[in-house]
Formats: structure tokens, sequence, C-alpha cells
């Protein structure tokens, strides 16, 4: 148990563990709504993703080398690697996309593009000022979600409804997972200057907004209406991200509730695999 513990932090020191979650829900999207996806589309959100939160965490070192978490540390440590793998995935995302031309992808790819930078140009700037970023939970969920999304919507000529309500759910579960690590994190953000929508809410208030959030959640699952054994895993994820917030001193023990966290984001990946499996 103690191995499997240690290829996971591992995992998760190289923000597998996020792209494990987002390509999860790409295929959660095609079990609800049959649609084919290109495999090299998958690579580049797979790419896309590791190079976002990559990126995030390399400008917060740089910013301030006093890191707070085993990932800040770790960039920190290599980032002379992660900054050559970060251009290397940059350069073949770029030209995979000006090869294929998928244009519906590019199109949205451009919107998410300025999305993103817009989030980190107002994450720099205001921490910099030690000003409020109060929005920066909700940009965060809102680029997760829209970003995943992304991939099934570019390759369909429809709109389905299920997938609307999944890119409400996935917004809702990213949501859940950055107000969770925040909360743990909230006296070093403070320290550093990153005041967001966390640092409005008192403690006591933070289980309630989470729980409203969790029953949101549940409320999207039941208007799928979709028979199918991941709808089960759906329902169970939302609810065990609450868990680091009941049980804080366990969690907060060597960064546990982060890893806890975006492990649970990898829920949906993992049932579809096992559930491959008994094809065979």
């Amino acid at each position: 148990m103690k191995k499997l513990t240690g290829i996971y932090q591992y995992f998760s020191l190289l923000n597998l563990d996020v792209v494990s979650g987002a390509l999860g829900f790409v295929y959660v999207a095609a079990a609800l709504y049959p649609v084919y996806i290109p495999a090299y589309q998958l690579f580049i959100l797979g790419t896309t993703v590791w190079i976002i939160y990559t990126a995030d965490r390399l400008l917060d070192t740089l910013r301030n080398p006093k890191m707070r978490t085993a990932r800040h540390d770790f960039q920190f440590t290599h980032r002379k690697l992660s900054l050559f793998i970060l251009s290397c995935c940059t350069l073949l995302n770029a030209w995979m996309l000006l090869h294929h031309r998928p244009a519906k992808l590019m199109i949205g790819g451009i919107w998410m593009a300025v999305l993103m930078i817009v989030y980190f140009l107002l994450k720099q700037i205001l921490s910099i000022q030690k000003k409020w970023f109060p929005f920066k939970e909700v940009f965060i969920a809102m680029g997760y979600s829209m970003g995943i999304m992304l991939l099934p919507f570019s390759n369909c000529n429809t709109w389905p409804k299920v997938w609307i309500i999944l890119c409400g759910y996935i917004f809702i579960v990213a949501l859940i997972n950055v107000l969770v690590i925040g909360s743990f994190e909230r006296e070093d953000d403070w320290v550093l200057g990153e005041k967001s929508m966390i640092h409005l809410i008192q403690f006591k208030w933070e289980k309630i907004l989470c729980m409203l959030l969790f029953m949101f959640a549940w409320v999207l699952v039941l208007f799928l209406k979709f028979i199918h054994p991941v709808t089960i895993v759906l329902m169970i994820l939302p609810g065990a991200q609450l868990l680091p917030l009941f049980f804080r001193e366990k969690f907060r023990l060597n960064f546990r509730y982060r890893l806890w966290e975006d492990g649970m984001l990898m829920l949906p990946i993992s049932f579809l695999i096992f559930d491959s499996f008994l094809y065979f």
C-alpha cells in the first residue's frame, strides 16, 4: 500500500492526476452521447491541461521562491526540465492543430486561450498589488469545465442536452475542488497576497457552501436521466470531495487534502478503465 501511495504522490507531483481527470470526463461525455474524438485531440487536451497547471505553479514559484506545497517545491527544483517539456508540448500541439486544422476546436481554443491569459494576468497583477481576486476559483472551474467539454462539442454538429448538464456538473466539481483546497491553504495564500473567494467566506460557511454545491451536482446528475454505471460515480464524486472538510486534521497531514481532492477527479476514468476490462 505504501508503494502505491508513493507512486500516486509522484503521479500527483507531475500534475498527471488532473490530466487523467480531464480525459476521464471526456470519456464520460462520450458514454452519455456517443461521439468520435480523434486521438490527437485527446493528446492536445491532456497536454494543454498539463501545460496550464504546470505553468501556473512555475509562475507561483518564480514570483515567490518560498513554496507552500510539495508540487510547488517539485516544480521549482525541476523548473528547467519543466520549461523544456512545456515548450515541446506547446510546439507539438501547435503543429498538430496546423496539420489537422479542426476549425471548431481551433476557434474554441482561441477563446479558451483568451480566458486563460486574462486569468493569469489578473492573478499575477492583483497578487503583486496584494489586492482581492474574488473570482479566482470561478475562473479555474470555468476554464476546467469549458476546456474539457470543448472537445466533444467541437466534434459534434448538435448541442446534446446531456453534455450541457455535464458541463455544469464538471464546473461544480471543479469549484468544490478549488474551494476545499483553498480552505486548507487560506493562511498561506493570504501571506502571499492571493486573496480570493475563499477569504470572503468564514470557516463555518465553507461546509455549507460546499454542501449546497454537492446538492446542485446531485440534481444535475438526476437531470441526466441516463441509465449508465458511470452515473453512480458521478453521484459519489462530489460527496467524496467534502470529506477533508469534516476530517481536517487527518487530511492536513502531508498535504493529503490535495492528493485526495485531485485524486477524486480521477474516479470517472478509473471506473471506465475498470468497466472496459469487464468486456475482455
